[in-house]
């Protein structure tokens, strides 16, 4: 049977560089691009952001830490519009003038630690170990082992072999991370609670529920304490802690904490922002196990009205919400509905993110089952043939 895509919302914030004296007009774009972006407006923060990386140029020289965060505003807007190969490209351009600038500081371990990133989101994970790697031993080197600043690229790491199914990796380099931020910060601290719930998040998919249940919980109590209740980390921890709630099948408690965790958004971010329409998707995909199968449609559809208006109709979030949406025609029998939806889910992942990525193969094994269930089988087996050769081809691969 299908499965359904839930969506972790993650809010960037766009990087900016303290220019000293010079507060020229590059700070007041870069002030105006911030504020788009955290709105949710990427296509105008991303026209805004370009204009400020060539007033920094004209203002400050082509040579100066202004302009690599005006390339690392750029990489991250693309990011969150899906435009990964603009992203790579801005990026790069990032790192290349810090390390002619630096070599080695603060600003290049950070460079290192967005390609990383960039790569785990692409699905290329061995390029974002050797950059997450390479960020984690800059940052020792500057800063000793026991820096915040080396935690942070613990967890990172940490995020990667979890997604990986590299338990055995990520666990210690969650609780080294751990370690760092009690000993810097004490033992409440909103980094205390990110750290906790990246090791609950391993723990969660080992099978080793009584050990993660726990953990998301006293993460989700340290926000709620340290930032207030309506707080947006503390709308991801409920997110969190109903994501687990979810995979045990305990619905009606992941219900009201998908709940809550839309309602903080709304409040903070208004109705029409993006990571508002992943915590509809999310809430809709409660609802759909529950089946009430009116409520879920109507969230899916209001996510996805969101979500094609924000980031295109050809963003990866947009597919997994048409994948669960067709998920849930599928659950109703409403075969011809669901097919159109998994077809477009799977022609945006795969322009995405290439023809190998885990979304392809999730997405052809969801058609597969569509195909059986619709007495196609000739079509199932032709799908499932070429889960078969990716799967081959990947594992030739590494």
């Amino acid at each position: 049977m299908t499965m359904t895509r839930m969506i972790v919302a993650a809010m960037l914030l766009v990087a900016s560089v303290a220019v000293h004296a010079q507060q020229g007009k590059w700070q007041q774009l870069n002030k105006v691009v911030t504020t788009l972006y955290s709105q949710g407006n990427y296509p105008k923060a991303l026209s805004v952001a370009k204009t400020a990386l060539s007033v920094a140029k004209d203002e400050l020289g082509k040579k100066h830490p202004a302009v690599a965060s005006a390339h690392t505003n750029i990489g991250l807007i693309h990011k969150s519009l899906g435009q990964y190969s603009e992203s790579e490209a801005a990026f790069k351009r990032a790192l290349s003038l810090r390390k002619q600038l630096y070599d080695e500081n603060r600003d290049v371990a950070n460079s290192l630690a967005n390609l990383s990133s960039l790569y785990r989101t692409m699905g290329r994970y061995k390029r974002a170990e050797k950059f997450g790697k390479r960020s984690l031993k800059m940052r020792e080197k500057l800063f000793g082992p026991d820096n915040p600043s080396v935690a942070i690229a613990l967890d990172s790491l940490a995020a990667l072999y979890n997604e990986q199914s590299r338990f055995k990796k990520a666990e210690p380099l969650s609780l080294r991370a751990l370690q760092i931020y009690r000993k810097a910060y004490g033992p409440e601290h909103a980094e205390v609670a990110s750290s906790m719930n990246s090791l609950a998040v391993a723990y969660e998919a080992q099978g080793l529920h009584d050990q993660a249940e726990p953990m998301f919980r006293r993460a989700l109590d340290i926000r709620q304490k340290v930032l207030g209740k309506n707080h947006l980390s503390v709308a991801a921890s409920q997110s969190n802690l109903a994501f687990f709630y979810f995979s045990q099948k305990r619905y009606d408690m992941a219900e009201p904490l998908f709940r809550k965790a839309l309602q903080t958004r709304k409040k903070a971010l208004g109705r029409n922002h993006p990571d508002v329409a992943t915590a509809m998707s999310n809430l809709a995909s409660v609802y759909r196990k529950q089946g009430k199968y009116r409520k879920a449609e109507s969230q899916y559809k209001s996510a996805l009205r969101i979500q094609e208006k924000k980031l295109g109709k050809s963003h990866p979030s947009v597919a997994i919400t048409l994948h669960n949406l067709g998920v849930l025609y599928v659950d109703q029998g409403k075969h011809k509905r669901a097919e159109p939806l998994f077809e477009r889910s799977l022609a945006i992942f795969e322009s995405s993110f290439g023809p190998q990525h885990d979304e392809i193969t999730s997405t052809l094994e969801g058609m597969a089952d569509l195909y059986r269930e619709m007495g196609k089988e000739k079509a199932a087996q032709e799908v499932e043939l070429r889960v078969s050769r990716i799967l081959e081809e990947r594992k030739a691969k590494n």
